[in-house]
């Protein structure tokens, strides 16, 4: 008897206090439909990130910088191409499209706190700043990378709409036709994918590398 009146006292807090609804629950994991920890989902975005620069590179049109790992010394401009290197910053994504260079940070995640806004802020700017001075590229032009389709009321940003550049947008500036539907079912496919191989007994971490 006890505990059916505990059941619905709560029942009667719920009514009385229902939940609110998110309206940021669309995410990474949302569109390739895929479970994965925070560890692993910083994994993914770096395997995105791999993803796009190997399809700018095959685009005729597109000259690609970042196919290999590309460093920047924010002190000197200097560019170091592939490998590891210490005090030097990463660049994501680099490529030059009608005599424009554009440099994009990646991020699957665009509800930020304010440090975290402004660190990804300066960086961009930094980094921006130096590959102009460094005078081997097109006039360089930085914003952030979002690999949704495109600004909705379900996915939730703290940057302003001029600092991002959506994955249509970016496909529409390579001239990669491909539409929404299309995308997202190549998502879709590709987390069937990654399930497909972690039920396989495939060692995520392993696989994540």
């Amino acid at each position: 008897m006890i505990k059916k009146q505990l059941v619905e006292e709560f029942d009667t807090v719920l009514d009385n206090n229902p939940f609110k609804k998110n309206s940021d629950n669309y995410t990474i994991k949302n569109l390739f439909g895929v479970d994965l920890n925070q560890s692993e989902t910083i994994q993914f975005g770096q395997k995105i990130e791999t993803w796009l620069n190997r399809i700018l590179y095959k685009r005729d049109n597109v000259k690609c910088y970042t196919i290999k790992k590309l460093w920047i010394n924010t002190e000197t401009n200097h560019v170091q191409e592939g490998g590891k290197s210490k005090n030097m910053k990463d660049v994501d994504i680099l490529f030059k499209v009608n005599n424009v260079s554009h440099y994009l940070e990646l991020k699957t995640n665009l509800q930020l706190d304010t440090e975290k806004q402004k660190a990804t802020r300066d960086k961009i700017k930094k980094i921006t700043s130096c590959l102009n001075k460094n005078g081997k590229y097109e006039k360089v032009v930085g914003k952030i990378l979002s690999p949704f389709w495109g600004k909705n009321s379900s996915i939730m940003s703290s940057f302003k709409n001029d600092e991002v550049v959506w994955i249509s947008e970016l496909f529409d500036l390579v001239g990669l036709n491909i539409t929404e539907r299309e995308y997202n079912d190549v998502c879709i496919e590709i987390g069937k994918n990654i399930t497909k191989r972690l039920n396989s007994r495939v060692d995520l971490e392993e696989f994540m590398k």
